[in-house]
């Protein structure tokens, strides 16, 4: 059967969760999604999850990109996380498969993302979402307790530490390097954090 494309929504009904997505290939050929986070999930639980194809394209991959940007934007910031598995809400090309976007593409995209910043008052309402989701102590330790289960997964333990090689080679300036340091001054970690920062750093030196 011929490849074509199609714009996926998961929805977990355990947590109440959706991840929005596209996959060119067919319906049937048992991809997922892309997200780490959700095919750990799935794994575990799949029949807690169920999908739906909200629109085929049949053009070419390049439209399947813009297709997905216009679902993706139907998602308030907000929810990015939380009400949704996805993280990001710009369609990207996995670097995996060597596929890049055309500079017709790029500029589309561009184009249909100009005029959409954030207002200030989005971003303060983000920034008090994040704040809320750490000052309430049971969600925290809920949090750290699904993080830990999910870390002692040796499969998805390893492919975390795959994602992150090579991430380091980043460069921070002398000023962000001072702000990061202020930033940590006082923050006290639980023991499964400081071996899981030991752990990565180890890694990083690899």
């Amino acid at each position: 059967m011929e490849k074509y494309g199609f714009i996926y929504l998961w929805f977990d009904k355990k947590h109440k969760k959706f991840y929005i997505g596209r996959h060119w290939g067919i319906e049937t050929d048992g991809y997922i999604c892309s997200s780490n986070n959700m095919r750990m999930n799935f794994k575990h639980r799949p029949n807690d999850f169920k999908r739906r194809v909200v629109k085929r394209i049949y053009t070419s991959k390049e439209d399947l990109v813009l297709e997905e940007q216009r679902w993706l934007d139907m998602i308030n910031p907000i929810e990015c996380g939380e009400k949704y598995y996805n993280k990001s809400l710009k369609s990207s090309t996995p670097s995996t498969r060597g596929y890049k976007h055309t500079p017709e593409t790029i500029e589309k995209i561009k184009n249909s993302n100009m005029g959409k910043k954030r207002t200030e008052e989005t971003k303060n309402k983000i920034r008090e979402a994040n704040k809320k989701q750490f000052e309430n102590p049971i969600q925290r330790e809920m949090r750290s307790k699904k993080s830990n289960e999910l870390w002692a997964d040796d499969k998805y333990r390893q492919i975390q530490i795959e994602s992150h090689k090579g991430k380091s080679s980043r460069r921070f300036s002398d000023d962000t390097k001072e702000k990061i340091r202020q930033k940590m001054i006082g923050r006290k970690f639980s023991p499964e954090t400081i071996e899981k920062m030991k752990i990565s750093a180890l890694n990083r030196k690899k």
